[in-house]
């Protein structure tokens, strides 16, 4: 008998190993980017100081726009405080005297294509990359008439950022 519980307790020993069991399940990663754009202040168009305005006097800023990428949007520029309503008639305003001097907003180096803030006056239309789109504001002081009376002129513009 004794031999009979040694085999049995060695079989005992050389029983079957534990299988090992494997669950698996799955689940999402999301995220939603919804229309997004940011609008960068830009620099201050400075004409600087003169006398005499003999010649035209330029100068240009820039504007830098970042939307989403295929976000559609539209970039606009108001007529100023000083404009009278009008985008094409832009104008500063003496501190002292409050006399207007013209001025334009263009969005090409020749001064031909006026920066307004509807489709009728030419805004900036694109599409977002999901990158910094900028874009150059040209600005220019015709040659008056008569130059006008020694001050320091000045106009506030809003750019406007749609999308």
């Amino acid at each position: 008998m004794r031999k009979f519980l040694l085999a049995v307790a060695g079989c005992a020993l050389c029983a079957a190993p534990a299988s090992a069991a494997t669950l698996s399940n799955t689940f999402n990663v999301l995220l939603t980017i919804n229309a997004q754009c940011t609008l960068t202040k830009p620099a201050d168009v400075n004409f600087g100081a003169t006398g005499l305005i003999s010649a035209a006097l330029t100068q240009t800023t820039a504007i830098s726009v970042t939307c989403t990428n295929a976000t559609p949007y539209t970039l606009g520029l108001d007529a100023g405080l000083n404009g009278g309503g009008s985008v094409t008639a832009r104008q500063m305003k003496g501190a002292a005297h409050a006399v207007l001097l013209p001025y334009k907003l263009t969005t090409d180096a020749a001064y031909s294509s006026n920066w307004g803030n509807s489709a009728a006056t030419n805004w900036v239309s694109a599409t977002g990359t999901g990158a910094a789109q900028s874009y150059t504001v040209y600005a220019e002081v015709p040659v008056p008439a008569a130059t006008p009376a020694p001050d320091s002129y000045s106009d506030t513009i809003t750019a406007t950022l749609t999308y």
